[in-house]
């Protein structure tokens, strides 16, 4: 079976556990670092023909709100491929889309704003508060 390792481009000086890639099982396998150059890596799948690919990119570019990138590449592609789909990996990659799927299904999660919610004047009561990024960890 021909594998393709998909993930975000590590730079050559990196932490041994940022370069490790898929064991040797047997199988042809051939790892691919993902940049915002997607033209270059659709490219590059074509060429290499794989039978599936394992999606572990986290970010595009050092960039977490593209990680939709990958699933849509290989979607559009119709390459098998682990991990999520584009629609899963929207809504799990942004905390408040994460929010609107569990309210929408009448799953208990604590009470949340977002940014665009306060710059239309919602107002909020004084308190201790934990502000998160959208996007990252």
């Amino acid at each position: 079976m021909k594998v393709v390792i998909l993930h975000e481009a590590v730079a050559a000086d990196a932490r041994a556990d940022e370069l490790d890639a898929l064991g040797m099982l047997g199988h042809e396998h051939v790892a691919l670092p993902m940049t915002g150059d997607l033209q270059a890596t659709e490219q590059h799948l074509r060429e290499l023909a794989p039978d599936v690919v394992f999606n572990l990119v986290e970010s595009v570019d050092g960039d977490g709100k593209k990680l939709d990138l990958a699933p849509e590449l290989l979607e559009s592609m119709g390459l098998r491929f682990s991990g999520n789909g584009l629609r899963a990996t929207r809504n799990a990659a942004s905390k408040i889309e994460s929010k609107r799927v569990l309210a929408a299904h009448d799953l208990p999660t604590p009470a949340w704003l977002a940014i665009e919610q306060l710059r239309h004047g919602k107002q909020v009561q004084p308190g201790r508060y934990i502000l998160k990024s959208v996007f990252e960890h």
